[in-house]
């Protein structure tokens, strides 16, 4: 595991960074346009990006010769 981020919360953060950027490009258009629903929906894609650290994820395997190296 690297010292900064393991590999879950690297994915996680990338998508959280990648929706917010959506949202925000969706929500500078609603904006602009004066369009309610794309306000809205920028907003949602916000609390979509909050949400994403409750999402499963795979258990990683442990095999038997990583347990006698360690």
């Amino acid at each position: 595991m690297s010292p900064a981020l393991d590999e879950r919360s690297r994915r996680e953060l990338e998508w959280k960074i990648w929706i917010f950027a959506i949202a925000a490009v969706v929500g500078l258009t609603g904006v602009f346009f004066d369009e309610k629903w794309m306000t809205g929906s920028s907003i949602g894609l916000l609390a979509v990006a909050m949400l994403v650290r409750f999402l499963p994820h795979a258990q990683p395997s442990v095999d038997a010769d990583d347990e006698d190296s360690a």
